[in-house]
């Protein structure tokens, strides 16, 4: 089964910190991060109004105080996962200006550090979840770039964490939803491949495909009744 784990403080250990960390809608409320409103508030806001530019100076500021939080309290799992959410976040500003190699390095360090810690626990549902999610993060980035076949891959990944948790905790709403989105978004990259096929002369429907017909061989003649 998998579980979420909750236990003391002088007990946790790094992944346990993450995960804590993660779950925790206050993990952005520590000393040393700006508040009233952040950079990532900023950069969400400037981004749903369309100032794209302006969500993207705000989202480089948050993400480099970030990393120097992280770099600084090497022991404190709260600002290196709320450097993840930043990361991830970002993307879709950078995706909206054309700036997709710096949204895939972005989610790419997400993966690698959710792939490092969920190989720690595997048996960690939320950290299991987070790297689902980004998976799929990276798969709607490679999109941009026209590697389907990556993106694709991605996509299935993404799909088989959330069949996977959706399995051991079948009542969680949660896994549904991203199994959905995994499968809608798998959908829609077999699509672009599909008609990248047909452009490109390589996809042939089967109605288009010739058959040729194969002699049957002939059938032994049944030996007489006595």
């Amino acid at each position: 089964m998998f579980r979420a784990v909750s236990v003391s403080r002088g007990s946790e250990n790094r992944t346990t910190r993450h995960t804590n960390a993660l779950a925790d809608p206050r993990s952005q409320n520590r000393p040393g991060w700006p508040s009233n409103p952040s950079p990532v508030t900023v950069g969400t806001l400037q981004s749903s109004t369309g100032d794209v530019k302006g969500a993207i100076l705000s989202g480089r500021k948050s993400i480099a105080i970030l990393e120097g939080l992280v770099e600084t309290n090497p022991d404190d799992a709260g600002y290196e996962s709320r450097l993840m959410v930043a990361l991830t976040s970002f993307r879709s500003s950078l995706l909206a200006d054309g700036q997709i190699a710096e949204a895939i390095e972005n989610v790419r360090r997400v993966v690698k550090t959710l792939e490092l810690l969920s190989g720690d626990d595997p048996q960690n549902s939320n950290l299991r979840r987070g790297l689902g999610t980004s998976y799929g993060s990276l798969g709607t980035c490679l999109m941009q770039t026209k590697d389907i076949q990556g993106a694709i891959d991605n996509f299935r990944r993404s799909l088989s964490i959330a069949e996977e948790l959706a399995a051991a905790e079948p009542k969680n709403a949660d896994h549904r939803k991203d199994i959905e989105i995994a499968k809608k978004s798998m959908s829609e990259a077999n699509s672009a491949r599909r008609r990248k096929a047909l452009k490109s002369g390589t996809f042939r429907p089967l109605s288009s495909l010739s058959f040729t017909s194969r002699r049957r061989p002939k059938m032994l003649s049944r030996p007489p009744r006595m």
